[in-house]
């Protein structure tokens, strides 16, 4: 094997097990990935499918569609599982109660010194879902928060507006996902339909959390989304998860539609990204990185 290809594949796993924040990249390159047939080819993974081609109102609905069936799952794998906090409960009123709760002032974190707010317990649960295998401590941080002396620690602590790059990635987002809203009832119109498809979640979804977040930024946006279609490169392997949480798997159908020649991995397992939630994914790219053979056309991760 080359030891570029070595070096890469040793740089892929230290990073996707080291760096969490990798999953955010909407692409993943490595560039010694040739074959002896395209000597100077790139393979690339698409983990994270973001379909810059699709309307940012189509796209806020379907991620907040996407955020509540990932509660929803969440939820009802509580419900059933003894490793759950919440074994037993009816985990969807439980969270609505201590959202709730927080947005009358009632639930405290010692994460933040004060009472926590709705939006942000909410954010804490959803970046939670991230990841299959914290499901457990979810249930547990959201016992914690709805207890008889509540606090919202384990949520709080795990949202990113307390973070020192919090600043970077709002100005960054308002580039890439602008305010689409004419004005207030346009913005409450839409706020209409993300809570019809979120009945629960729809205090916080990322796409919705970018454009409203964004609504009135001063500077016009660098990257607004539009159609950016591939053709003539390698075949690239683009990875959807049938319940992940931010990116749907309809945004990766599309996405893998405007490269010509993509191959499409679905994944029908929980979590956001293949490589942090599925071990048949971590296995389908590592060996298209390796081989720059993708999977077969209709492959799916169960």
């Amino acid at each position: 094997m080359d030891v570029r290809r070595v070096v890469a594949l040793v740089a892929a796993v230290l990073i996707m097990a080291a760096v969490p924040a990798v999953a955010e990249a909407s692409a993943l390159s490595w560039r010694p990935c040739a074959t002896q047939q395209e000597p100077s080819a790139e393979c690339t993974t698409v983990d994270v499918p973001i379909d810059r081609a699709r309307p940012l109102r189509q796209a806020i609905v379907e991620e907040a569609a996407a955020t509540e069936d990932a509660l929803v799952r969440f939820a009802d794998w509580c419900r059933r599982s003894a490793g759950c906090a919440l074994h037993g409960q009816d985990v969807l009123r439980f969270y609505d109660d201590v959202v709730a709760r927080a947005a009358r002032g009632a639930i405290w974190s010692s994460d933040l010194g004060r009472k926590a707010t709705a939006d942000e317990v909410s954010a804490g649960v959803y970046n939670h879902l991230y990841i299959r295998d914290e499901w457990p401590a979810l249930g547990t941080a959201l016992a914690a928060a709805g207890g008889e002396f509540p606090d919202a620690k384990g949520l709080t602590e795990r949202n990113q507006f307390r973070s020192p790059i919090y600043g970077a990635y709002r100005a960054i987002g308002c580039h890439d996902f602008p305010s689409p809203f004419t004005g207030p009832a346009d913005m409450g119109l839409l706020a209409g339909l993300v809570r019809a498809v979120a009945p629960h979640s729809w205090r916080y979804s990322e796409y919705w959390d970018f454009t409203s977040g964004c609504t009135g930024w001063p500077v016009p946006a660098k990257n607004p989304p539009q159609p950016h279609p591939v053709h003539g490169a390698p075949p690239i392997l683009v990875v959807g998860g049938a319940h992940d949480p931010a990116t749907p798997l309809a945004w990766a159908r599309s996405l893998a539609t405007s490269i010509d020649g993509a191959a499409l991995l679905t994944r029908t397992d929980d979590g956001h990204t293949g490589p942090f939630n599925s071990a048949c994914a971590r296995a389908a790219e590592v060996a298209y990185l390796v081989s720059g053979v993708p999977p077969a056309r209709g492959a799916v991760c169960r």
